[in-house]
């Protein structure tokens, strides 16, 4: 399981990848070589997973045509899998209130 989970990892972030560069791509119209010395030094700075999502969202959406959801869902994983867990959560505690009364 835990290998299964690893390979996941990597392929997300692979596809990750290949999102920022395909919106790094749309946005300046760079060759795919400059847009890999981009990603190399930007993967490399801290706090700068605050910027790769939104230019890999746009890269999703624009450079390779997916729906809004889906360039989101593949962005930011954590996010869709954040909200997830407070829904469940509320919806546990909604029960959990109707039992009690």
């Amino acid at each position: 399981m835990q290998i299964l989970a690893g390979i996941g990892i990597i392929a997300l972030g692979i596809l990750q990848v290949a999102g920022f560069m395909a919106g790094l791509e749309e946005w300046f119209g760079l060759h795919w070589v400059f847009t890999l010395v981009i990603v190399i030094v930007v993967f490399n700075i801290p706090f700068a997973d605050l910027v790769i999502p939104v230019v890999a969202f746009f890269g999703f959406k624009d450079g390779f045509g997916w729906e809004w959801w889906q360039a989101a869902l593949a962005a930011a994983p954590g996010f869709a899998l954040m909200i997830a867990m407070m829904m469940g959560g509320g919806i546990v505690e909604m029960f959990r209130k109707v039992s009690r009364s």
